[in-house]
């Protein structure tokens, strides 16, 4: 339900809003269906990595709606029918890509999810189904309509970090033992994948 409501969402405060509700149950689920002692260790590093996104995805938003002229909006078709100025949408841009790239993980934003898959379980399972693919829509939803020349700009950056995290991820994951951390690096490999055909 919490990720349907993100889906849909036409707001961006909305979809801040959902997206940071999607924390609570796999904070449950980690305490009570997670394995291993590090639980609490997962958490942490959990927390300290999505929290940090949803702080720059609220900043970038905020700034996204106080750069409109006349009047200050989180209404999505509103904010898409207006230009903003090239340093602000620069700004936005990096603030909004990073926090969407830590949901995705795109590398080196995904250091947070093999230590999920490897002592999370159940939460694991609920991610690898769909919760990954909130961070592309987001970029989809977001960023690419709503600053689209910042995102023009930093192409080559944004391809070059998924090209990295293609090779990177699947050489990790032929390295793993344990099928876990395996499926973690391949989603990270999978995710670079999507983000270079997202921007190109």
């Amino acid at each position: 339900g919490i990720l349907i409501e993100a889906f849909v969402a036409l707001n961006t405060l909305q979809f801040w809003f959902w997206s940071a509700l999607e924390v609570v149950p796999v904070m449950i689920l980690t305490l009570s269906a997670g394995t291993g002692a590090l639980r609490n260790r997962v958490i942490r590093v959990v927390l300290q990595y999505w929290l940090s996104g949803l702080l720059m995805s609220l900043t970038g938003f905020l700034i996204l709606s106080l750069s409109l002229q006349n009047t200050q909006s989180f209404d999505w078709i509103y904010l898409r029918q207006h230009d903003l100025p090239m340093p602000h949408e620069g700004l936005i841009f990096m603030l909004l890509f990073f926090a969407f790239s830590i949901r995705m993980p795109l590398f080196p934003f995904h250091a947070w999810l093999p230590i999920l898959a490897e002592h999370g379980t159940a939460a694991s399972v609920a991610i690898f189904i769909a919760g990954l693919k909130l961070g592309i829509y987001a970029v989809i939803r977001f960023i690419l309509p709503l600053v689209p020349a910042a995102a023009e700009q930093w192409e080559i950056f944004v391809i070059s970090l998924g090209l990295i995290a293609i090779f990177y991820g699947a050489l990790l994951a032929l390295m793993q033992i344990n099928i876990r951390r395996l499926m973690a690096f391949a989603v990270v490999s999978q995710t670079g994948m999507l983000i270079i055909g997202v921007f190109s």
